[in-house]
């Protein structure tokens, strides 16, 4: 093995950063250090810019929309949530549990929420008989219990 100084043996190094003595050491030593810093403040930023930019959905379900309900079981009417494209048929009611919660329905002309008749055909405001009806919107205040 050769003998002498670190600065006179440094030539017989490979790559750079193999052996490193004294000030280069440190040097290299805090780079790193820096390096492994600034990687983990850039992830923490990336994560808190996802938590903020990402849209909140109530239910946690992505495909999920929220719809103005009544039960004809309990009475319950308020907002609840559903998968998307199955609004029509019956859903289960947040408060008594059963599946007996309709979508409710919004007359256009006297503003009259109502359930529509069952059976095929037109739906028509049963007050005043108007064909400009359509989906009861939810409050933008109201928060819709998660499906169950």
């Amino acid at each position: 093995m050769p003998t002498g100084t670190p600065r006179q043996l440094e030539h017989l190094l490979h790559r750079r950063g193999d052996v490193a003595f004294g000030v280069r050491a440190r040097r290299e030593r805090w780079r790193r250090v820096l390096l492994g810093v600034v990687g983990l403040i850039l992830v923490l930023c990336a994560v808190l810019v996802y938590s903020l930019l990402r849209p909140l959905v109530a239910s946690g379900d992505p495909d999920a929309t929220v719809i103005l309900a009544r039960c004809v079981s309990c009475g319950y009417e308020g907002p609840l949530s559903v998968q998307a494209g199955r609004s029509d048929g019956a859903q289960v009611c947040p408060k008594c549990r059963e599946r007996a919660a309709y979508k409710l329905w919004e007359c256009r002309n006297c503003g009259a929420q109502f359930l529509p008749a069952p059976g095929p055909g037109r739906v028509a405001c049963p007050s005043c008989r108007s064909v400009d009806v359509g989906s009861a919107k939810p409050r933008p205040d109201a928060t819709a219990p998660p499906p169950k």
